[in-house]
């Protein structure tokens, strides 16, 4: 995905980036049960004290963006800015969101 790559090289050239595939993809263990929103947004707390980072701008792509507003919203002391790119508010139908 050579965009994608230039957009995070780009980004690269002026702050850290540190960059993390949610649970059961890439590289790490399959899941036997799929993980709540919060226990996948605590991963994102568990990468940030691993690298003893105290507050960060988070940018999340698709589920990584729910991810991201739900950290937020729970450690907002912990984020300087919030950014989401194909995100949206819910992934499945509900009387009031078709």
């Amino acid at each position: 995905m050579p965009l994608r790559a230039m957009f995070l090289e780009k980004l690269g050239q002026f702050c850290r980036v540190i960059k993390f595939d949610i649970r059961g993809t890439g590289l790490s263990d399959r899941p036997t049960r799929m993980a709540t929103l919060e226990e996948r947004t605590d991963d994102i707390r568990a990468v940030m004290d691993a690298e003893t980072i105290e507050r960060a701008s988070l940018f999340g792509v698709s589920e990584g963006g729910s991810m991201a507003c739900m950290f937020t919203a729970l450690h907002p002391d912990r984020v300087r800015s919030l950014m989401i790119w194909g995100t949206q508010a819910r992934w499945s139908s509900a009387p009031d969101y078709p």
